[in-house]
Protein backbone atom coordinates (compact mmCIF):
# COMPACT_ATOMS: atom_id res chain seq x y z
CA UNK A 1 0.00 0.00 0.00
CA UNK A 2 1.44 3.35 -1.06
CA UNK A 3 1.34 5.84 1.80
CA UNK A 4 1.54 9.52 1.07
CA UNK A 5 1.60 11.57 4.23
CA UNK A 6 0.19 15.08 4.35
CA UNK A 7 -0.22 17.64 7.08
CA UNK A 8 -3.48 18.20 8.91
CA UNK A 9 -5.49 21.13 7.62
CA UNK A 10 -7.94 23.38 9.47
CA UNK A 11 -10.96 21.33 8.46
CA UNK A 12 -9.44 18.13 9.84
CA UNK A 13 -8.55 19.93 13.06
CA UNK A 14 -12.19 21.01 13.33
CA UNK A 15 -13.35 17.40 12.91
CA UNK A 16 -10.89 16.32 15.61
CA UNK A 17 -12.30 19.02 17.92
CA UNK A 18 -15.93 18.02 17.32
CA UNK A 19 -15.34 14.28 17.62
CA UNK A 20 -13.15 14.66 20.70
CA UNK A 21 -15.87 16.71 22.41
CA UNK A 22 -18.37 13.98 21.53
CA UNK A 23 -16.12 11.51 23.35
CA UNK A 24 -14.92 9.50 20.35
CA UNK A 25 -11.75 7.46 20.77
CA UNK A 26 -8.48 8.30 19.02
CA UNK A 27 -8.87 5.25 16.78
CA UNK A 28 -12.41 6.22 15.78
CA UNK A 29 -11.34 9.78 14.92
CA UNK A 30 -8.35 8.45 13.01
CA UNK A 31 -10.50 6.02 11.03
CA UNK A 32 -12.93 8.82 10.19
CA UNK A 33 -10.12 11.00 8.82
CA UNK A 34 -8.01 8.20 7.36
CA UNK A 35 -5.19 8.96 9.80
CA UNK A 36 -3.30 7.05 12.44
CA UNK A 37 -4.55 7.18 16.03
CA UNK A 38 -1.11 8.41 17.10
CA UNK A 39 -1.44 11.38 14.70
CA UNK A 40 -4.70 12.30 16.41
CA UNK A 41 -3.10 11.92 19.84
CA UNK A 42 -0.19 14.19 18.90
CA UNK A 43 -2.59 16.78 17.53
CA UNK A 44 -4.66 16.71 20.72
CA UNK A 45 -1.49 17.14 22.78
CA UNK A 46 -0.32 20.01 20.57
CA UNK A 47 -3.66 21.82 20.88
CA UNK A 48 -3.79 21.92 24.66
CA UNK A 49 -2.48 24.89 26.67
CA UNK A 50 1.02 24.27 28.02
CA UNK A 51 1.22 22.84 31.50
CA UNK A 52 -2.51 22.20 31.77
CA UNK A 53 -3.36 18.69 30.53
CA UNK A 54 -6.93 18.95 31.87
CA UNK A 55 -7.75 21.84 29.52
CA UNK A 56 -9.77 20.96 26.41
CA UNK A 57 -8.32 20.77 22.91
CA UNK A 58 -8.29 24.00 20.87
CA UNK A 59 -7.99 23.55 17.08
CA UNK A 60 -6.73 27.11 16.61
CA UNK A 61 -3.96 26.67 19.17
CA UNK A 62 -2.97 23.37 17.54
CA UNK A 63 -2.68 25.06 14.15
CA UNK A 64 -0.65 27.95 15.56
CA UNK A 65 1.80 25.60 17.27
CA UNK A 66 2.11 23.54 14.10
CA UNK A 67 2.96 26.64 12.04
CA UNK A 68 5.44 27.85 14.68
CA UNK A 69 7.28 24.51 14.57
CA UNK A 70 7.31 24.48 10.77
CA UNK A 71 9.06 27.86 10.59
CA UNK A 72 12.32 26.28 11.70
CA UNK A 73 12.05 23.43 9.20
CA UNK A 74 13.58 23.30 5.78
CA UNK A 75 16.96 23.42 4.15
CA UNK A 76 19.44 25.91 5.51
CA UNK A 77 20.95 28.42 3.10
CA UNK A 78 24.61 27.87 2.31
CA UNK A 79 25.10 31.47 1.28
CA UNK A 80 23.14 33.24 3.96
CA UNK A 81 23.39 37.02 3.55
CA UNK A 82 25.79 38.53 6.06
CA UNK A 83 27.84 35.35 6.45
CA UNK A 84 31.55 35.19 5.68
CA UNK A 85 31.04 32.79 2.76
CA UNK A 86 28.40 35.05 1.21
CA UNK A 87 30.72 38.06 1.42
CA UNK A 88 33.65 36.07 -0.02
CA UNK A 89 31.67 34.76 -3.00
CA UNK A 90 30.06 38.12 -3.68
CA UNK A 91 33.49 39.77 -3.66
CA UNK A 92 34.81 37.24 -6.19
CA UNK A 93 31.90 37.55 -8.60
CA UNK A 94 32.11 40.20 -11.27
CA UNK A 95 28.82 41.93 -11.94
CA UNK A 96 28.85 43.50 -15.37
CA UNK A 97 26.72 43.50 -18.46
CA UNK A 98 28.13 41.59 -21.37
CA UNK A 99 27.29 42.59 -24.91
CA UNK A 100 26.67 39.93 -27.49
CA UNK A 101 28.79 40.13 -30.63
CA UNK A 102 26.87 41.32 -33.70
CA UNK A 103 26.97 37.90 -35.35
CA UNK A 104 25.20 36.32 -32.35
CA UNK A 105 22.74 39.15 -31.83
CA UNK A 106 21.36 38.85 -35.37
CA UNK A 107 20.72 35.13 -34.96
CA UNK A 108 19.25 35.28 -31.47
CA UNK A 109 15.90 33.85 -32.64
CA UNK A 110 15.06 30.17 -32.84
CA UNK A 111 17.54 27.97 -34.65
CA UNK A 112 16.81 27.78 -38.38
CA UNK A 113 18.93 25.69 -40.70
CA UNK A 114 20.77 27.53 -43.41
CA UNK A 115 19.85 26.34 -46.91
CA UNK A 116 22.57 26.83 -49.44
CA UNK A 117 22.21 26.24 -53.16
CA UNK A 118 24.04 23.14 -54.38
Amino acid sequence: MDKRYKHLNGEERGVILAEHRRGASLGAIGALLGRSASTIGRELRRGRPKGEPAEPYCAQLGGERYRACRKGCGRRLKLAPGGWLHDFVRGKLVHRKRRLPNRLRANSGPCTPTIRPA
